[in-house]
């Protein structure tokens, strides 16, 4: 049998190119966003949003710290523990 080398087929050839070209339009991509009029509003709004989710996230821990003893407390039928949970 004659030597045969395996060629890339066509798919195989255009994945590749578009592996190429993968990092040079990132790169564009970037560079466009951080030289855009509208980076400074994207940045913010993102910014603001982890804020919001960092505040929501702490306040259901502090919600739930004092679900706790006030649900204890209607449970017991003790009214000045109820009081002071309030």
């Amino acid at each position: 049998m004659a030597d045969e080398t395996k060629k890339p087929s066509e798919s195989e050839a255009a994945a590749s190119a578009r592996e190429e070209e993968l990092a040079p339009q990132l790169w564009m991509m970037i560079t466009t966003f951080f030289h855009s009029p509208g980076r400074n509003i994207l940045i913010s709004l993102g910014v603001a949003l982890c804020v919001v989710v960092g505040l929501t996230a702490f306040l259901q821990i502090k919600l739930n710290a004092w679900n706790k003893p006030f649900y204890d407390a209607l449970s017991r039928k003790d009214f000045r523990s109820f009081c002071t949970s309030l």
